[in-house]
């Protein structure tokens, strides 16, 4: 069984759902007879593509799993959120660090680009300490005295911030700015700071200056304190061995080695209940009672271990998380939380899924993380500590961004200088960007590629044939005729051996998962381009914009050099003609011919200055560990290291005289954990959920040696009310061989060097053995020469392999051709778009008028009218508009494009998107009937208000659900329009509250509108209102946008609005077919809407926003129209009901009345004794028996809030018939 697939029920019993646990009758077989009294608590944080949820568990429920937060997020092009985590010595704190996992793509972003914050257990709050921490797997710390230590590097000069903060309040405790690298930081109770670094274990406390506090017999990690104020650490001593140290923070006594073995096997960690836990098995041990230390001999060094030790949690696996040989079995797989028990060896996994993705959060913080730094002194390089006044951490407003210098598109010639432009309030593209090609411009799609067209592509070019020309005009986007690889030629690596393709898509799964389109485009649809760091937010504030530190990294290749506006590049690099920079970033062949060109030149470079590996045979996969180390990093000196310009050589280095490749990918770099195996290895699938744990070029090796699944095609199903996905194997895998089996496997599990390899006192002043390896306060321990750990390369090192040979694979269309052997399935596109006729009579108004960007022949655009014009509210500062980072494009929806957004507070004015559809000409007292078109995907908020303009300044308001998992127009109603109608929807929530946390959750999407004039005013204008009596409870045939999310409380919506409901079948006087006929025919002779739902009660019919602040009514409890269900605004509030209704249907009381609980106490009634009378019976909360509860209620309250409904209904529908609906009687 491959690692990290679940065990199956049959083989041991080890499957165990979260919502239950484990059940009763194996908990004493498999958690010990002792489990209902252990009080053991087990936590752990779950990432995803969505975010990141905190699970906790507890023994005593035999470990049912529940969300205790979710941690907020913010917008980035990731698929996968990361974090690191610890427990505060008290139990009643996580600290979190945490960010989309593309910052460990960047030195910069690696040591200062996380998020950090702190989560108090008992009530779910989570204090948000912002940006600007490291990712590296040490950190947080969590100390003694509920202490937790946070870590930020600062790269440009080379210092290490730390900060101890007190999770009880959030005040700092201590400051300490370090030159040089400190890692493994922790505190004691006072605050005072122990961390490791080139000269030993640093103290720093707070009232004093830093001192070496211990030497270490090797390299030091995993410091830990407890509760004795006892410090532990591990050293690893080089030779794949380590030992485990405790020594005490007081006095003069020396660490004492209590543990040795494996490197990869040690581990100690504080233990909740005192003393240490011991990690690891095959130990050398030397303890005694005494030192309080636990052995757990069935955890390793990265696992998280319970508050008594009694489950270590193995690994925690997000959902749909495989290596390429589980790709089948990806599209079924949840989150799965895998775990081991000491006590009986029993292995066990937990499905989390439901679990996991029940909660969301986004975040509201606009800090920067720098005030926990903050009074620390430039220490330049030598080690010192500057403390800091004790404040409490700053979490304030959301405010989505700041411009400070816009491009040169929005600049404007002055007296021989550039002068700023303010950004414009209706375009949706940054006129004031850096990064060439604009987000969010029709003009500019880019299409999401098959894993199968990314892989034929990688074939095509590391041999020089992407040479098919795309046409003019490709996919619509108005460019030239071209030839990929004549743009971007092949650049052969040095000695003839050709580009393994498993290394370039190893380097394009690393960069981009391998996408071309950003994370809201599914394979086969259109969007916007991926682009890495258009904002330039990533190391400051997450909500400021700062775009001369945009990355623009553009595409599957993440290609950055070139991508910047003429006029704004950065130093030493020429823009990209403006032809060439589209190509990379719309089309996945140029970006991918980019990429290779790059590995090329990079090949050549580092052979040129002699830092080859092995045998330097250039088809070997091996051998290009060096060079992806320098496609990410490039060789040093460069960029600010390099002022002159000059090439990395003996009279080309830094300021410590050495030069080659970086330190920040060097494997012994001690960011990286030394107990760490290679990067998925045996299919170890969850190592791509801590890609912290592994350098740059170790992670390619991963992915060429064991790939990935990945989504191929998604679809919205309505019937399922889901949006399932196929997986499939991201490409054919590197190969190994040597000999007959195992060998060539052994080879493949050696495909990374050791971790010293990289590492001399004589060649980059780097010592193996030193507390922390790299002597230099700089941090240029870089180096340049050749190294060998697989002498025998020509037999022991690793094949490229090709699925798509030359020539019967020469053209993209065989990529993807089910007569040359590909899946049939691989045909499907993701998300179709629909570009039939709307209803007859429509004219349409698009959100754009660009032609579609998906696959020749998918999408034949109608015909439309009018315009649409987005707007921008509330400008910053310096002119930008900072909403439109909220806002995408995608390919489906009608036409082939539509917008969306997130729902904002109306608190957040700077957050508001106004979009505003325009018919085509006037119209002279018309009755018109309304459509809008719903995309079938993202668009999912139970708020969408939409305004139609009546001409003059007549509107009304209309509020419906837009999920539903199928493209569809939808009716907003029949009008009286005199002038010119127009549609507007804003991304603002109507509820002043957030109850379910939706704010920058949920979409909002603006696709097409249509309007359709009638020959004359419809005869019959009839609403439904009202409960389940209404809606059709248990007709079944719900309509999906009324039965969706059952598990996810915030995302539910459970009105279930049938099709089978009695108003849909009620034949009105005068008429031959009911009314659910009519209105599926849109009848021009009836305007019909059901706002009914399940479980309603008279609060939820009463208007609430749409009356005057403070004249809101109430019913007869005191009640008002602001409780709602589902997130959505009450019946009334929805705006249905007007002066030309003339019929309303209602059924309501039966909630108010208390139905479902009375019907509950006599079914129990019933059948406790045959025949029972319940008529007694006592429910909760009442005094009476049932019978006279409800004759109570019925004169009293509810008579008053029944008088209120048909006031107010009577008031909105002063025309309209009402028909008050009965219910069977129960006594």
């Amino acid at each position: 069984m491959a690692a990290d697939s679940p065990p199956s029920e049959e083989a041991n019993k080890t499957i165990h759902q979260a919502a239950s646990g484990i059940p009763a009758k194996d908990r004493n077989a498999l958690l010990g007879a002792d489990w209902s009294t252990s009080g053991d608590i087990s936590r752990v944080v779950m990432g995803g593509p969505d975010g990141l949820t905190v699970l906790q568990a507890e023994g005593d429920s035999g470990y049912q799993w529940h969300a205790v937060a979710a941690l907020p997020i913010y917008e980035a092009a990731t698929n996968l959120w990361i974090s690191n985590s610890c427990v505060t010595s008290s139990g009643k704190y996580m600290a979190v660090v945490y960010g989309p996992r593309e910052i460990t793509n960047s030195e910069r972003r690696f040591g200062g680009g996380a998020n950090a914050v702190i989560v108090e257990f008992a009530t779910g709050k989570v204090r948000e300490l912002g940006t600007g921490f490291s990712i590296a797997y040490f950190n947080p710390g969590c100390g003694a005295g509920d202490t937790v230590t946070f870590t930020r590097v600062d790269t440009s000069a080379s210092t290490t911030l730390l900060a101890v903060v007190d999770a009880t309040t959030g005040d700092v405790r201590n400051r300490a700015l370090i030159g040089g690298q400190a890692t493994s930081a922790i505190a004691d109770a006072a605050g005072t700071v122990y961390a490791v670094t080139a000269k030993g274990i640093l103290r720093a406390s707070p009232d004093g200056k830093p001192s070496v506090f211990a030497s270490t017999a090797g390299a030091a990690y995993d410091l830990s304190i407890d509760d004795q104020g006892r410090l532990g650490y591990v050293a690893s001593r080089g030779d794949g061995q380590a030992a485990a140290y405790l020594m005490p923070t007081s006095g003069k006594a020396k660490a004492r080695e209590i543990a040795s073995g494996d490197v990869a096997q040690l581990g100690l960690r504080r233990s909740p209940q005192g003393g240490f836990f011991l990690l690891g098995s095959d130990l050398r041990t030397d303890i005694s009672t005494a030192d309080a230390v636990t052995a757990l001999p069935d955890a390793g060094p990265r696992d998280v271990i319970s508050d008594k030790g009694r489950l270590i949690v193995k690994s925690a696996v997000p959902a749909g998380l495989a290596t390429a040989v589980n790709a089948e079995s990806a599209a079924t797989r949840t989150a799965w939380i895998n775990a081991k028990v000491p006590g009986t060896h029993r292995a066990l996994s937990f499905d989390v899924g439901d679990v996991a993705a029940s909660v969301k959060a986004r975040s509201h913080a606009d800090d920067d993380g720098s005030e926990m730094f903050q009074g620390s002194a430039d220490t330049s390089s030598s080690d010192s500590a500057v403390t800091g006044s004790v404040a409490a951490l700053s979490v304030t407003a959301f405010q989505p961004a700041s411009s400070t210098t816009p491009t040169s598109a929005a600049m404007a010639s002055v007296g021989g200088g550039m002068v700023p432009m303010t950004g414009d309030p209706h375009d949706p593209a940054e006129s004031e960007r850096y990064c060439a090609v604009p987000r969010n411009d029709p003009g500019n799609q880019a299409f999401q590629p098959k894993p199968r067209q990314i892989e034929w592509a990688v074939d095509r070019a590391v041999k020089g044939q992407l040479t098919e020309t795309r046409p003019a005009n490709w996919r619509g986007q108005g460019m030239d005729a071209y030839v990929p690889q004549v743009e971007f030629p092949l650049v052969a690596p040095t000695g003839g051996g050709g580009i393994p393709p498993q290394i370039v898509l190893g380097v394009l799964m690393q960069e981009s998962n391998l996408w071309q389109a950003d994370k809201y485009t599914q394979p086969g649809d259109t969007g916007n381009p991926l682009i890495g760091d258009f904002y330039g937010n990533r190391g400051s504030s997450l909500w400021t914009i700062d775009y001369p530190d945009a990355d623009c990294g553009y595409g599957v290749g993440q290609i950055t050099d070139g991508m910047r506006l003429a006029g704004h590049e950065k130093p030493g690099v020429t823009a990209l003609s403006y032809r060439k920079q589209r190509e990379i970033a719309l089309d996945y062949e140029a970006n991918i011919a980019m990429a290779v060109r790059m590995l090329g030149q990079k090949w050549n470079e580092l052979v040129a200055a002699g830092i080859t590996m092995n045998n330097a045979d250039s088809s070997r996969i091996e051998n290009w560990f060096a060079t992806v180390w320098a496609y990410n990093t490039g060789l040093q000196p460069n960029g600010e290291y390099n002022p002159t310009g000059c090439s990395p050589s003996d009279t080309c280095t830094g300021e410590d005289g050495t030069w080659g490749l970086g330190w920040a990918n060097n494997p012994i770099n001690p960011n990286y954990p030394a107990s760490r195996a290679p990067f998925l290895q045996g299919n170890h699938a969850a190592d791509a959920a801590t890609p912290q744990y592994w350098s740059y070029p170790e992670k390619v090796m991963g992915w060429a040696a064991w790939g990935s699944a990945l989504v191929q095609t998604q679809k919205a199903d309505a019937s399922t009310r889901t949006n399932p996905a196929i997986y499939v194997s991201s490409y054919n895998l590197a190969w190994w061989g040597g000999g007959a089996s195992p060998i060539p496997e052994t080879n493949r599990l050696h495909v990374d060097p050791p971790f010293g390899s990289f590492c001399t006192t004589a060649d980059n002043y780097c010592d193996p053995l030193a507390s922390s390896p790299c002597a230099l306060t700089s941090l240029q321990c870089w180096w340049h020469q050749p190294v060998t750990w697989k002498p025998d390369c020509s037999t022991s090192c690793g094949y490229g392999a090709e699925r798509f040979p030359w020539p019967t694979y020469s053209t993209e269309a065989s990529s993807t051709d089910p007569s040359l052997g590909a899946p049939s399935n691989v045909l499907l596109t993701s998300f179709p778009a629909n570009c039939t006729p709307p209803p007859s009579g429509v004219t349409v108004v698009d959100d754009t008028t660009q032609e579609s960007a998906r696959k020749a022949g998918e999408c034949t655009r109608q015909p439309t009218s009018g315009s649409f014009q987005f707007t921008f509210a509330s400008a910053d500062s310096n002119g930008n508009y900072p909403a439109k980072i909220d806002l995408h494009q995608g390919g489906g929806g009608y036409n082939a494009h539509f917008y969306f957004a997130h729902m904002q507070l109306g608190s957040v004015p700077s957050g508001k998107i106004t979009g505003t559809w325009t018919y085509g000409s006037s119209l002279t007292n018309k009755w018109t009937r309304v459509w809008v078109h719903l995309p079938d995907h993202a668009g999912w908020t139970q708020q969408a208000a939409y305004t139609i303009g009546l001409g003059g300044s007549n509107s009304e308001t209309r509020y419906l659900p837009q999920r539903r998992y199928s493209n569809e127009w939808v009716s907003l109603g029949v009008f009286l329009v005199n002038g010119t109608p127009t549609v507007s929807l804003s991304n603002v929530m109507t509820t002043a509250d957030d109850p379910n946390g939706i704010a920058g959750i949920e979409d909002i999407a603006w696709d097409a509108v249509g309007f359709q004039p009638l020959a004359s005013k419809p005869d019959d204008f009839v609403v439904a209102l009202g409960d389940s009596y209404t809606s059709g409870e248990g007709a079944g045939s719900y309509e999906p946008w009324s039965d969706n999310n059952g598990s996810f409380a915030a995302e539910r919506n459970a009105c279930h609005v049938s099709t089978n409901s009695w108003i849909r079948k009620t034949v009105l006087p005068g008429d031959t077919q009911s009314i659910g006929t009519r209105a599926d025919e849109h009848a021009a002779s009836l305007d019909f809407h059901t706002v009914a739902c399940a479980g309603a009660q008279t609060e939820n019919l009463l208007p609430f926003y749409t009356v005057p602040s403070g004249t809101a009514p109430a019913n007869g409890e005191g009640q008002r129209g602001s409780s709602t269900q589902y997130g959505m605004v009450s019946q009334l509030d929805a705006g249905y009901l007007d002066e030309n209704t003339t019929l309303v249907t209602l059924s309501i009381g039966g909630n108010d009345m208390r139905f479902p609980p009375v019907v509950q106490a006599c079914i129990i009634a019933f059948f406790a004794v045959f025949g029972a009378d319940c008529s007694d019976s006592v429910l909760e909360g009442d005094t009476l028996g049932a019978e006279d509860a409800s004759a109570a209620r019925l004169s009293g309250e509810f008579h008053t809030s029944l008088g209120v409904v048909l006031a107010e209904i009577r008031s909105r529908a002063p025309n309209a018939k009402i028909v008050l609906m009965g219910y069977p009687k129960l006594f």
